[in-house]
């Protein structure tokens, strides 16, 4: 038996002064500046930014960028990056910073490039999913129950709401009056394999293949797992990772050594959960194949709908932990759907903050995973939006140089608001105040800094 892991430019031609040659590799646009009085020239079109500066775009090779930055008379050549408009999603789990979980992750970074791929397709395993819940029919596609053996996997009764969480924290929809998703433009095909609290191998497996070869998925979440190996379970997440499809498994929440099957194969991605402080979360089982930590305690998220409406609850455990990389590696194939399971597993970890000592080790693998450091991995040197900063208390006073009288809110991990007011130069508003990440809110310019009391 299998148990849930989860508690709850122009034109310009010129001499020729700098010779380039192509190498047949595909030429993308960079950003070359040189000195006053020179001018690029390779074997195609310079657009010109600001001749009198000596700024221009050059198509390029990498390997015709590094010979580039070797000339002399080139002052800089960096990639011609992306900039996006700033976006914030409206819903009022997000704006009133009770989603501290998807703050941590940095997603209003990432959400600035993408909200997710209607290509890209997501499943999971688990105990059903309310599909008619307001924030989850857009993204909803398909599923199969095999409890009732039919293809509607919606659970028996309120009381089975773990899979409709699970879903709520990947794929609920934005501006809607209700909670933000990670990547709610993504398709998500659900199966119904438990009953309960608990569900037999054989279905979850049969989950496993329907979702890789009917509904064509490219990432599972399993936010389940035992204590024991499984051949009929490791042979299923192989073929899914053969199949090109990356499988996110949940360690376990004993709080104790011994990482749960499937998150333990080399195939899966193994997610611990870590609570709003960034530390390993006291349930959260640890060692040998764990990835990534990710948030999960208190994670508000969509609940059943029952008589007297479709709302939300707070739930804890490492299945509330496993969804948030599941989505975060569909935003990640949503930028680039030429992803393998490979490649994505390296950018999961290499996107990930580390704690304690320098590398991957048992308590919080490669670190807190960093959705928009996950995406920076990928692509170096960009790119680059104007974005919420982080501010390190100093001896309890925040150095952000306000003027006095601006009103302020200090919120804390969960949403609650600490203090409010008007701002007074020099303010130690963190004297008395516990370590961890916290808010800091300018409602008249629409600003929110992340603060960090060490």
């Amino acid at each position: 038996m299998f148990s849930f892991d989860g508690s709850v430019a122009g034109v310009y031609n010129q001499p020729m002064m700098i010779t380039l040659w192509s190498l047949g590799l595909v030429a993308l646009p960079y950003l070359v500046q040189v000195a006053p009085g020179q001018h690029p020239q390779v074997n195609r079109v310079a657009s010109v930014v600001h001749a009198a500066t000596g700024w221009y775009v050059l198509d390029l090779t990498p390997e015709e960028a590094t010979n580039l930055r070797q000339q002399s008379g080139v002052l800089a050549v960096m990639p011609d990056r992306k900039v996006a408009l700033l976006y914030e999603p409206t819903d009022p789990l997000w704006t009133l910073h009770y989603q501290w979980d998807l703050w941590m992750l940095h997603l209003d970074s990432l959400w600035n490039l993408t909200r997710g791929a209607a290509t890209v397709r997501l499943g999971m395993v688990d105990q059903g999913v309310d599909y008619t819940h307001p924030d989850l029919q857009n993204a909803y596609r398909g599923g199969r129950d095999y409890i009732d053996n039919d293809n509607t996997p919606l659970p028996a009764d309120t009381n089975e709401w773990h899979g409709t969480h699970v879903a709520g924290v990947m794929v609920s929809t934005h501006n809607n009056g209700g909670m933000a998703g990670i990547a709610p433009g993504v398709g998500l095909y659900a199966v119904r394999a438990f009953a309960s609290d608990s569900g037999r191998t054989s279905d979850i497996v049969r989950g496993i293949y329907w979702l890789v070869d009917t509904a064509g998925v490219q990432v599972i979440n399993l936010s389940l797992g035992s204590s024991s190996p499984d051949p009929a379970f490791e042979s299923a997440v192989q073929y899914a990772r053969q199949q090109g499809v990356l499988v996110v498994a949940a360690t376990g929440n004993d709080g104790t050594q011994g990482v749960y099957y499937p998150a333990h194969y080399p195939e899966v991605v193994g997610v611990g959960a870590a609570d709003s402080l960034g530390r390993p979360a006291d349930f959260s089982n640890w060692g040998d194949g764990m990835d990534v930590l990710a948030p999960g305690t208190w994670i508000p998220s969509t609940i059943p709908c029952s008589l007297s409406g479709c709302g939300y609850a707070y739930a804890s455990g490492t299945s509330m932990a496993s969804p948030h990389v599941a989505a975060v590696a569909a935003l990640l194939l949503s930028l680039d759907p030429a992803l393998t399971p490979d490649q994505l597993h390296t950018l999961l970890r290499r996107g990930a903050m580390d704690q304690g000592a320098p590398g991957p080790d048992p308590r919080s693998g490669w670190g807190i995973l960093d959705a928009w450091w996950a995406w920076q991995a990928h692509t170096p040197g960009g790119p680059v939006l104007q974005s919420r900063q982080t501010v390190v208390v100093q001896q309890g006073r925040v150095p952000i140089p306000l003027t006095g009288g601006t009103p302020y809110r200090l919120v804390d991990a969960t949403g609650r608001t600490l203090r409010s007011g008007k701002w007074v130069r020099n303010l130690p508003l963190f004297r008395t105040l516990p370590r961890g990440m916290y808010l800091l809110v300018l409602p008249r310019s629409h600003q929110t800094y992340r603060i960090l009391n060490p």
